[in-house]
């Protein structure tokens, strides 16, 4: 499973990479110290199979309106190539107004992230 990333324990045990079909039933798993809220976790649990791309985008906005998240990490949670979901979703959605840069003004900041505009959210519960 070269090139997905570990995440860390809250206790700084290593947890195993999600595999194809992954899973997220690892309560103990999070990303950085930041753990994923039991909502998103089960949500993340509950997707089977392919997503249409109005399903991935807004589960996209649901995990970055949680907090900021980089592309690594949603490729992590989505079970998907980081540069699928920068160039066919998270360059768009930027694009689109749905999500923004945390850093827009360094595009390539080494922390940068991505998270939801409001519009995005509200555009969610409609």
């Amino acid at each position: 499973m070269q090139g997905w990333p570990r995440t860390q324990r809250l206790n700084d045990e290593p947890c195993s990479p999600l595999p194809k079909g992954r899973k997220l039933t690892d309560k103990g798993c999070s990303l950085g110290h930041a753990t994923l809220p039991p909502e998103l976790a089960t949500l993340l649990t509950e997707q089977t199979g392919r997503l249409d791309q109005k399903a991935l985008r807004q589960l996209m906005i649901r995990l970055c309106a949680w907090r900021p998240l980089t592309g690594e990490e949603l490729a992590t949670l989505l079970n998907k190539k980081r540069d699928y979901l920068r160039n066919k979703h998270l360059i768009p959605m930027v694009r689109e107004g749905q999500l923004k840069l945390r850093y827009p003004e360094t595009a390539k900041h080494p922390h940068q992230a991505y998270v939801a505009t409001e519009i995005a959210q509200e555009d969610r519960h409609e």
